[in-house]
């Protein structure tokens, strides 16, 4: 077969890992004119499969591919550093404006033309240069700045002429290093510059040179996706429905299957994390409850069995149990979302070393937090933490009832103890607010508490009830003590919540990790911040749209449930890949499990 430019390509289905893993369903945090946005997916993944010690940019205008570049290094952690450059006679830094406050623990911006920035530079330092504007007068002081692994993109060559400015940049570039274009948003040029590019950019340039087409498709659909306000955005992000190649025939399929040993209230981690699953390409999916029921399948065949809270009373059984599904070629991950001390003091049952069994027999373990994960790490260093997802995010702001009625929600299991106490120091203010009406599930402690006021009692409630009761409130309220345990939570119920355009006040315990603090959600640390904080988003209607559409906007970028589907497909790929040496390592660690 051959491409559009004539080239060959390959009849077999590509390698989806080699050029998507899920931080290309990122969302750049502000859409600004002109047409970089389009390729703020890939800079995404780029960034992501680099891994750049220092990231350039030269000829910066507007700032928008400047800021995506900012907001995908952010994950890196605290070691990379950026620069950017400006193009000084066309410089507008209206989307620089934040900059420093956001991102100048990381990043400069020089006040020099480009080739007097160069000279702030090390030589060798520049893992990923990206030229937004300008040609190779602009480009060449850079040259001795470029690592032995570095990658250069240059963008804008679609819309010049050839022979000058960027067209000329790429057209001196890809005839003299490996390179692929992507023609969509104005074009976007990819350079293995440096003589030592990594696996992750060779793996990328093999995918594209065999399948162009299906890269570029890839790009420019999840590139068209990211020029959507986030106010416009669908409920479920458009990467969630890009159909990637089909598995050639004859490749076996990864089959993940979930025992949700305790389903009930917990679909948020089975069943609807397998579903995302379910709908990517090479996955197959089964699921069963209260019991392992294991589809016979291949031994050879990619599988994952992922084991939600088991119980281990029995070390003899669990051991079998171990055995089988590892005889039968399985790779056996427990999930384990909440701490031991935390389930010890609900079931009130005594916590000791025997509490950890489930992770440490087991190739390896997953759960909702990094503070989990590292509790988990001592018994199993084979851990990930997969941060809860949003099935659906509202596309539009909700708007207040016509009679100035304000639903307050809250909804919890096992939190009675401290759920009385904010319950009552909210009791006068819902005497006072009639047009105020709480929702409460289950925890009848904190109804009672709240004493005469406007308010509606609703019994423990299947999860898309449960949901379908806190989508028609406006605030919700999220008590958590900081208990045995409990910090170790997650912040499901926040991002429940402002995926539903719902403004939440939350404990700093677990929730501070996630809400900051006036902008994504509003934080009670004493008792007697309850009521003053639910009351200025009672009597403040612009702030409550202002807090719920910064959070909702925030957990529609950053807490994709596709993005987090792609994030467990390819964990346990790797997982399987290892298989060998984690069997090794489970069998050490059980010979010395009493």
């Amino acid at each position: 077969m051959t491409d559009t430019d004539g080239r060959q390509t390959s009849d077999i289905a590509p390698d989806l890992n080699a050029f998507l893993t899920s931080a290309a369903f990122a969302l750049p945090d502000m859409v600004g004119p002109g047409t970089w946005v389009h390729h703020a997916p890939f800079a995404f993944w780029l960034v992501d499969a680099l891994r750049p010690r220092r990231i350039a940019e030269i000829g910066t205008r507007d700032g928008a591919s400047y800021r995506v570049l900012c907001q995908a290094a952010r994950s890196l952690g605290p070691d990379v550093r950026l620069t950017a450059s400006p193009c000084v006679e066309d410089f507008h830094p209206a989307l620089l404006a934040d900059h420093d406050a956001r991102y100048g623990d990381l990043s400069r911006v020089l006040g020099r033309a480009p080739a007097g920035a160069a000279d702030q530079v090390d030589d060798g330092s520049v893992d990923l240069l990206h030229v937004a504007s300008g040609g190779a007068s602009v480009f060449a002081p850079w040259r001795a700045k470029l690592s032995d692994r570095a990658v250069v993109t240059v963008h804008g060559f679609e819309a010049g002429p050839s022979g000058i400015g960027p067209r000329a940049l790429w057209e001196e570039l890809r005839a003299r290093h490996p390179a692929f274009a992507f023609a969509h948003g104005g074009g976007l040029g990819f350079v293995a510059f440096g003589p030592h590019p990594p696996s992750a950019v060779q793996r990328f340039l093999a995918a594209a040179a065999a399948h162009p087409s299906a890269v570029r498709s890839a790009y420019r659909r999840l590139g068209s996706a990211a020029t959507q306000p986030a106010a416009s955005r669908p409920a479920v992000p458009p990467a969630a429905e890009l159909p990637p190649p089909s598995v050639a025939a004859g490749v076996p399929s990864l089959h993940v299957h979930v025992a949700a040993m305790a389903p009930q209230f917990l679909e948020v981690r089975t069943h609807i994390p397998l579903a995302a699953l379910a709908r990517l390409p090479g996955v197959a999916t089964s699921l069963s409850e209260k019991r392992i029921e294991l589809p016979r399948l291949p031994k050879d065949q990619p599988k994952v069995l992922v084991l939600q809270r088991p119980a281990m009373n029995d070390l003899d059984r669990w051991r079998r149990i171990v055995d089988e599904v590892v005889g039968r070629g399985w790779i056996l991950v427990t999930e384990l979302d909440d701490h031991p001390d935390l389930l010890g003091a609900v079931h009130k049952v005594p916590v000791d070393d025997r509490s950890w069994r489930s992770v440490c027999l087991a190739h390896a373990a997953q759960t909702s937090t990094p503070a989990m994960a590292e509790a988990i790490r001592a018994w199993n260093p084979e851990v990930k933490a997969f941060p809860n997802a949003a099935r659906a995010v509202v596309g539009e702001a909700r708007r207040p009832a016509s009679d100035g009625r304000v639903r307050v929600f809250y909804g919890a299991l096992n939190r009675e103890s401290f759920s009385r106490q904010v319950g009552a120091a909210l009791a006068p203010f819902a005497a006072e607010r009639r047009n105020v009406e709480f929702v409460v599930v289950h925890d009848r402690a904190f109804f009672e508490a709240l004493g005469p006021c406007t308010k509606a009692f609703h019994p423990a409630q299947p999860y898309d009830g449960y949901l379908r009761l806190m989508s028609d409130c406006d605030v919700a309220l999220m008590p958590l003590e900081g208990g045995p345990g409990e910090r170790f939570k997650s912040d499901v119920k926040w991002v429940e919540a402002s995926s539903f355009g719902l403004a939440s006040v939350a404990s700093p315990v677990v929730y501070a990790d996630s809400v900051r603090d006036g902008v994504t959600g509003l934080l009670a640390p004493m008792l007697a911040d309850w009521p003053a904080q639910l009351r200025r988003l009672v009597e403040d209607p612009a702030l409550r749209a202002e807090v719920a559409g910064a959070a909702r906007t925030e957990v529609a970028h950053g807490r994709s449930l596709a993005a987090a589907a792609l994030a467990r497909r390819d964990w346990y790929a790797g997982l399987w890949a290892r298989r060998f040496h984690l069997a090794a390592l489970l069998k050490s660690r059980t010979m010395t499990v009493v």
